[in-house]
């Protein structure tokens, strides 16, 4: 059966050829994705560049590169290739590339002209991806530079008029897409949230019992409504069905089964909105459409992301009727009233709206664009969410605030493909010398979930992850998880046991192997570090925005954004087990709660550096010192705005330093009237209590306060106290340690030593 996208050949080339830009609206399964490439090429538009065609998703674009190859009579990678993350099928005699809008976003960022290009044709655009609307505001720009290049906007359902006057009223070619009549069934009345799992089970059982065969395709928000109408369409024992979950975290060999055929059974997928335009299955005759859609919203006073179920547009639910009347007439049972259906609106919301924007900021800027706010976008995003970008990145280290371009670090961030919190956190790694540890945590945090829980075996999954967890870090969880899977040889095998997702670990891998040649490109030594404290700091450093303290109970709140009654999430490794007053998380969700996900316990002595405006190092002291050693231990500690000592960092020093540094104390100490005081117990037999002990100065006698800690015989300088009873007792501050008075190095006078102590205290963050 002719495609219906094939009658309408000579008008787009025609307008192609007219036209800088043109808008094509075809319904899903009008052939717009594989014959429009097609057209273009045999039109001659090859002749003078590569033609670019963009895909949202990596199985669409290396999917419809290999079908269109074998149209023309070619090879994926030859005359027809395509390149994705980590799979690059062209060469220079490629004609038509197909790639992910990401792809092409790189591109722009190496040249801004897409000089090898003579046509940029943007498919699906109606899913209006962040990628996509930052690309079409990039082409409208590139379109005054470049009079000679082509674009195309290809869409299954649009605002085609806002589109075409984005564009400089762009003409518009409407196709029809169904080659078949679906009739639509409403609901009697509204279902809530609440309600849909059982009223999808039972609308799925009823067209079962009464409506010819076909094979039926039913739309749920998310994975858990999935599980739940799946089993409860089990329950009912009906004969002759097969009944199919898809969703985006399915194994690779379970996706398989959406597309196999089963002769003389009926197919049910039950899915989520991965099969409204992600992929085409044949045979479905009938779509139950929920009404629901599960979206993310991104909230930029708070900096918290949100996974809200909502009303479908207009427009949504008509692509999923489209699923059927492909191959024969069709039905859609919508289980929501017709009344219902008029008052939503007619387009999903744009990402460019609903999403964090310091990810295309930060692009923005690698790109050259300064002014961003200025940036023109088919809708422009609000000044709150701009501000919310720059602050993000101004608090990575990307922008300085006053500031248009880049730091090297942001430069550095820019390059990589990944988060921006994500990115800072590598880049946080090199410091510490563990790049390829925090790489490969950063290659877990951007792929899909590797823990799997198989139905029926949850409780054996769960026991096997428990023995890779680590229970301070979900970061150091996938470090263990790595190294074990190394381990084994990267055996399929092991993972089964451990109910690991195999594939996911493939794609880590691939992640790391691009990381690193990116770092390698930076400088960057591949260090690995055997200490996980320095690993979990690297990682902290870099997730340092999302600092969260412990506020009540189980909960957290924000340190450096404005976040109230957050939950670590039951999937975490942590989960019910940290003791920690500060996590960071890699971010943080709300869902039926707000919780935080990828977290990692933060040490007390981290956090000067990781907030330093609210947190400060005190003065260095000297804290250990074994007579006759060679080296002593001086301690800051960590304080938080108000003065309170939260905890200390340690380390070792020349005793010349720490003779430098105790002197300094002492000055300090008695130009404040602190008094230098020995102390003596004089309780009989062994002690057991502090108060026993009194020092005597200048004919007055001096009772330690009741919780002082003192050794017998040592010096130290203390503060007098008043105890409500009208007592005077004293407080030790700091003790004097007796040095072996070391000769300085030699040429070094020991003016210069206190010098040294004097910038080590500066370096530990001295205020």
């Amino acid at each position: 059966m002719e495609l219906p996208i094939l009658k309408e050949r000579d008008r787009i080339i025609q307008a192609v050829s007219d036209n800088p830009v043109i808008v094509v609206v075809g319904e899903t399964g009008s052939g717009k994705t594989t014959q429009i490439p097609i057209f273009l090429y045999e039109a001659g538009f090859a002749e003078s560049g590569v033609i670019g065609i963009t895909e949202p998703r990596r199985v669409a674009a290396t999917s419809t590169a290999k079908y269109v190859a074998g149209v023309i009579g070619s090879t994926p990678g030859d005359l027809v290739g395509y390149q994705v993350r980590f799979d690059d099928e062209t060469t220079v005699g490629t004609a038509l590339k197909f790639m992910t809008d990401g792809i092409l976003l790189r591109e722009f960022q190496i040249d801004s002209n897409l000089s090898r290009y003579s046509v940029v044709l943007i498919d699906e655009a109606h899913e209006r991806s962040q990628n996509v609307d930052f690309i079409l505001g990039l082409l409208k720009d590139l379109l005054k530079r470049r009079r000679d290049l082509k674009v195309v906007v290809a869409s299954a359902t649009i605002d085609e008029q806002k589109f075409s006057n984005f564009f400089n009223r762009a003409p518009v070619i409407n196709v029809s897409g169904r080659m078949f009549p679906v009739e639509v069934v409403w609901g009697k009345e509204d279902v809530d949230e609440e309600m849909i799992v059982e009223v999808m089970a039972d609308a799925i059982a009823e067209i079962h019992r009464s409506e010819p065969e076909g094979d039926i395709l039913s739309f749920m928000t998310g994975e858990d409504q999935i599980r739940r109408v799946v089993e409860s369409l089990e329950r009912m024992k009906l004969t002759d069905l097969v009944l199919v979950p898809a969703h985006a975290s399915l194994p690779w060999e379970e996706q398989q089964k959406i597309f196999a055929s089963y002769p003389g059974k009926r197919k049910v997928i039950v899915a989520t909105n991965i099969a409204e335009t992600s992929i085409t299955i044949d045979g479905i005759v009938y779509v139950v459409d929920s009404g629901f859609i599960k979206q993310m919203n991104f909230h930029p006073e708070s900096g918290i992301q949100s996974l809200d179920v909502v009303l479908h547009s207009k427009s949504g639910c008509e692509q999923r009727r489209g699923r059927a009347g492909r191959t024969q007439p069709g039905k859609c049972f919508r289980l929501y009233a017709e009344s219902d259906f008029r008052e939503r609106p007619q387009f999903t919301e744009p990402e460019i709206k609903r999403i964090s924007l310091a990810g295309v900021v930060l692009a923005m800027k690698d790109i050259g664009i300064d002014k961003v706010e200025e940036f023109e976008f088919v809708d422009p995003p609000s000044r709150e969410a701009f501000h919310e970008a720059h602050e993000t990145l101004i608090a990575l280290g990307a922008i300085q605030r006053g500031s248009h371009g880049l730091t090297d670090i942001g430069k550095m961030m820019a390059g990589l493909p990944l988060e921006p919190r994500i990115a800072r956190m590598i880049i946080e790694a090199e410091k510490h010398g563990c790049t390829k540890d925090v790489a490969t945590i950063a290659a877990f945090l951007s792929g899909r979930q590797v823990f799997a829980r198989p139905k029926g075996k949850e409780i054996q999954a769960d026991r096997a992850h428990v023995a890779l967890k680590n229970p301070a870090s979900d970061a150091l969880t996938f470090l263990r998880v790595w190294d074990k899977y190394e381990d084994s040889d990267f055996d399929n095998q092991w993972c089964y046991d451990n109910f690991l997702n195999a594939r996911v670990l493939r794609e880590v891998d691939d992640i790391r192997y691009q990381l690193f040649n990116i770092l390698e490109s930076y400088g960057f030594e591949p260090t690995e570090s055997s200490d996980t404290a320095v690993i979990a700091k690297a990682v902290a450093m870099g997730l340092a925005y999302s600092l969260l303290e412990h506020r009540s109970r189980h909960s957290y709140g924000g340190v450096l954004r404005q976040i109230d009654d957050v939950f670590i999430h039951p999937g975490s490794a942590i989960f019910g087990l940290s003791n920690s007053r500060w996590i960071v998380a890699s971010e943080v969700v709300r869902t039926t709660k707000t919780y935080a996900r990828g977290c990692t316990e933060v040490k007390p002595e981290w956090l000067p550096d990781m907030a330093p405006q609210h947190f400060k190092r005190g003065e260095p002291v000297v804290a250990r010192y074994l007579k006759g050693a060679e080296s002593a231990v001086i301690s800051k500690a960590v304080l938080d705005g108000y003065g309170h000592e939260l905890g200390s960092s340690e380390e070792s020093v020349p005793v010349a330093e720490a003779i430098a540094i105790q002197k300094a104390r002492v000055r300090d100490a008695e130009s404040k009237g602190l008094l230098k005081l020995t102390f003596h117990n004089e309780a009989s037999g062994r002690y057991s209590f502090t108060a026993s002990f009194v020092a005597e100065a200048g004919g007055k006698r001096y009772k330690a306060s009741y919780h002082a800690k003192v050794e017998e015989g040592v010096p130290y300088y203390c503060k007098v106290v008043d105890t409500y009873l009208g007592q005077t007792t004293v407080e030790p501050v700091f003790q004097v340690f007796a040095f072996n008075n070391p000769a300085p190095s030699p040429g070094q006078p020991l003016s210069s030593v206190e010098e040294l102590a004097q910038k080590r205290g500066a370096s530990l963050g001295r205020q």
